[in-house]
């Protein structure tokens, strides 16, 4: 089977690489990302220099791809790419034969827009962050409990976030963007976790609850946890919003409540972690839609997950030649693992 990620600069499509390699099934990788200096791009068996997503060119280079190297299913490692391959999924299938792991616009949409995230929470009968735009400010001021939060309604990684401590500092925080989302501020930090979980054709087939601890927006440390009820709660709005393959949820615990504050529609960070311990998404999918086995729920092992720097490395001349031809084969690189 050849798999295509994209993402390869990414933890994301870099953590999608480690779950191909503990798949069951045999895969042939080909990579894709912008950057000759993107890690993943030497660690696969084929590896591509493709456009920026909102590069008009972006969608016939990736269909040129994937004819050329037969591509049998594309994997998404990056939040950019998700509502142009949800929107063109059929279109792209149809002419290039490869079968694209993405729910549909409307659930990505949802996912991608905090506010849009609120509102579907709100009225599904889920608990939500408390929350406002810029344009009800005054009204979310009367019955704020400092401090509280704005970051961007489209970001990822925590980038924007900011924690507001007063009225004079939200106002003008609110005057340079006004953009931003307000929220009510989830003070429970030893309470934070990320969720990932699997649905395909309406069911779920299981969800991993790991308690984190961040590092610049990223899970550098995780304990796997037993929340059943959690379970149960992201099996439910998972299934409402109606996702197709694999989808993140970050959340804290707030006054008894399950708050979720961000929606992913696509792998999560911890992917390769939560494959090496037996909840292996991307084999799953593999082997239902090509070898047509039945799916069966995932289970996780526990264990604490610590992350750490290593390095891969690349002969120079490598290097310079993706950038100078935009494809590799079969790099030379080596890795410094403990």
């Amino acid at each position: 089977m050849t798999v295509f990620v994209t993402g390869a600069g990414a933890g994301v499509g870099q953590s999608i690489l480690k779950s191909l390699q503990l798949s069951k099934v045999k895969t042939r990788v080909i990579i894709g990302d912008i950057s000759p200096l993107a890690t993943g791009l030497y660690r696969a068996q084929v590896a591509y220099i493709i456009p920026l997503a909102d590069d008009p060119a972006y969608l016939a280079a990736l269909e040129k791809i994937c004819k050329a190297e037969q591509v049998d299913m594309l994997l998404i490692g990056t939040d950019v790419e998700l509502i142009i391959f949800a929107s063109n999924k059929e279109a792209f299938e149809k002419t290039t034969g490869t079968r694209v792991i993405v729910s549909d616009s409307e659930a990505v949409a949802i996912a991608d827009d905090k506010w849009k995230t609120v509102g579907f929470l709100k009225s599904h009968g889920f608990p939500y962050v408390y929350s406002a735009l810029a344009d009800n400010a005054d009204s979310f001021i009367k019955n704020a409990k400092w401090p509280v939060i704005v970051k961007p309604r489209i970001a990822a990684r925590s980038v924007g976030f900011q924690i507001i401590p007063n009225e004079a500092e939200l106002r003008s925080a609110l005057q340079k963007d006004p953009n931003l989302i307000i929220q009510e501020y989830l003070s429970e930090e030893d309470e934070e976790y990320t969720c990932g979980a699997f649905f395909y054709e309406g069911a779920c087939y299981g969800v991993t609850v790991m308690k984190r601890w961040l590092r610049n927006g990223d899970t550098y440390k995780a304990i796997v946890c037993r929340e059943p009820e959690m379970e149960k709660f992201i099996k439910a709005v998972g299934t409402d919003l109606r996702i197709i393959g694999p989808c993140n949820f970050q959340l804290r615990k707030s006054g008894g409540e399950f708050k979720i504050f961000e929606i992913n529609c696509r792998f999560s960070g911890t992917t390769g972690a939560a494959s090496a311990l037996g909840f292996n998404v991307t084999n799953a999918l593999l082997q239902k839609i090509f070898f047509n086995r039945p799916l069966h729920p995932l289970a996780i092992r526990d264990a604490y997950i610590f992350r750490y720097w290593n390095e891969v490395f690349v002969p120079p001349e490598e290097v310079a030649l993706l950038a100078k031809r935009g494809n590799l084969e079969e790099s030379r690189s080596d890795t410094n693992l403990f």
